[in-house]
């Protein structure tokens, strides 16, 4: 008998393989780069509304600055070396109003400055002197409480040996005052003599008409000034505001207008200003005034106005 051959084992089939799925990138908030842009985005949009709110917009903001002007009361300290000049420069050859001259002179200064000013006059002085006036022409804070007063004193000076009739002096001084937060106030230095203020110099201009306003203008003005002028001193408020824009206040005075003295026209864009010296005659106390006065005129049709200058 032949030996049957087993049958031939079959090939196990091969199973597929499945395509590997790739992994999909997840995306959300759990992710630690995520934060991190969060983070970053929460930041920048914080720092730009603060910003928003803080920064200086240098187009629009503009600074100022505000100096305050602090006023000085300086009347008592006046009235406080008022009363020492007239104790200081008044006395007489007589041994006890010296010596009360003396006494009262401690109300004032310094204890040292007291005794320096002890033989400043004898008992047989010659002269004798009263204070006619005392002008304070300046009080200037310094260091410390500390102010420096410069007056004028004027006396009347009697020499008994030479005249009978009294001597007009007239002389400056400085001193320095303390005056503390209480208002208490001494002299701490004796009066030394100093320069009194003088008139100042300044160059003085010559006006003189624009040669582009014509004859006719200025006659026109000329006649318009002196009814105005010859009304002005008496009259009402609701006469005056024809010839004033806005009106003005009446003057009540008993004046007469006489002349307008050498006035000057110049051209001030469609206006003309008008410098002029008018001259009154005072009723009352027969004297010429002459008030000086820059007018600045507008015209409407025909008639002149006066814009401003009174």
């Amino acid at each position: 008998m032949k030996r049957q051959r087993s049958p031939k084992r079959q090939p196990k089939p091969v199973k597929e393989k499945k395509p590997r799925k790739l992994k999909q990138p997840r995306v959300g908030i759990r992710r630690k780069t995520t934060w991190l842009c969060w983070l970053i985005l929460l930041a920048s949009v914080s720092f730009g509304v603060y910003k928003n709110f803080t920064a200086i917009n240098k187009h629009t903001v503009h600074e100022r600055e505000i100096v305050k002007v602090k006023l000085t009361d300086t009347n008592a300290i006046e009235a406080f070396v008022t009363d020492f000049a007239k104790v200081y420069y008044t006395w007489e050859p007589n041994q006890e109003k010296l010596e009360t001259r003396q006494k009262d002179l401690g109300k004032f200064m310094l204890n040292g400055l007291v005794t320096l000013n002890a033989d400043a006059l004898r008992s047989d002085i010659p002269t004798t002197s009263t204070v006619s006036d005392i002008r304070i022409w300046k009080v200037e804070a310094k260091k410390n409480q500390v102010n420096k007063v410069l007056f004028t004193v004027n006396q009347q000076i009697k020499n008994s040996q030479k005249e009978d009739i009294p001597k007009p002096i007239e002389s400056t001084y400085s001193l320095n005052v303390m005056k503390n937060k209480d208002g208490d106030m001494v002299i701490f230095t004796n009066p030394t003599i100093a320069a009194a203020p003088t008139k100042a110099k300044i160059a003085e201009k010559q006006l003189q008409t624009d040669s582009t306003i014509n004859a006719e203008t200025t006659g026109s003005i000329t006649k318009f000034l002196t009814t105005f002028f010859t009304l002005y001193p008496s009259g009402t408020a609701n006469e005056l505001k024809y010839y004033v824009a806005g009106g003005t206040k009446p003057l009540n005075k008993d004046y007469r207008f006489a002349e307008l003295v050498n006035p000057t026209f110049h051209r001030q864009g469609d206006n003309i200003q008008v410098d002029a010296t008018v001259k009154f005659l005072d009723s009352e106390t027969d004297m010429i005034q002459y008030s000086q006065y820059t007018l600045v005129l507008e015209k409407s049709g025909s008639n002149w106005t006066i814009k401003s200058g009174l």
